[in-house]
């Protein structure tokens, strides 16, 4: 008895992409979550004043690469065997620029790696111990109000720049391109 292949198959776009990685995998965000971090990715490979838009479709495209054969055998799995052509990876690379830039989930996503690496830099020893690096924390009924990560990237990269002005402040050069990366997603992501 030969086997009869089903006469629909999966769309190429972002729909049937995130529910096929959904079947493998059981794990809804994983494509939301890829495209976030690919974004730092890409961030830190764009040129110095070139446009923070330019991320998002090569991010895009990686978090499908990325994905592929795990969408195509999510399909699979649920009788609907599919192989998407390179055009069709494009197409589905459009709809998450299009559609998942300033998702929930992207955004969620964005701030807590942002939150991760504030916490992170919150070590006075990456700022040479300059108490203007130190992350504000302010006290308010009794509640202790962390300032917001983006906040604090922007502060800082306004001290750096009269910092590196100083011949022996250069080792801010690094940090100031680290924090400028930050700053390219976050308003990509965010827009401000």
């Amino acid at each position: 008895m030969n086997a009869v292949a089903p006469s629909w198959k999966p769309e190429p776009s972002l729909f049937h992409f995130t529910s096929g990685v959904y079947y493998a995998t059981d794990r809804q965000w994983v494509v939301y979550d890829a495209y976030a971090r690919f974004l730092f990715v890409e961030a830190s490979k764009l040129r110095n004043g070139a446009p923070s838009n330019r991320i998002m479709l090569p991010a895009a495209r990686t978090a499908v690469w990325m994905h592929r054969h795990v969408a195509e055998r999510g399909w699979a799995t649920k009788g609907y065997p599919v192989t998407w052509t390179d055009e069709d990876c494009a197409r589905i690379a459009d709809d998450i620029v299009g559609t998942l830039t300033r998702h929930e989930r992207v955004v969620a996503s964005v701030e807590a790696i942002l939150a991760e690496v504030r916490d992170e830099l919150d070590d006075v020893s990456y700022t040479q111990g300059s108490e203007l690096f130190v992350v504000n924390r302010f006290e308010l009924d009794g509640k202790i109000i962390v300032e917001k990560p983006m906040t604090t990237i922007n502060r800082w990269l306004n001290y750096i720049d009269d910092l590196i002005k100083s011949e022996e402040c250069k080792s801010y050069i690094i940090l100031k391109h680290n924090l400028l990366l930050l700053s390219c997603v976050h308003s990509v992501v965010l827009g401000d």
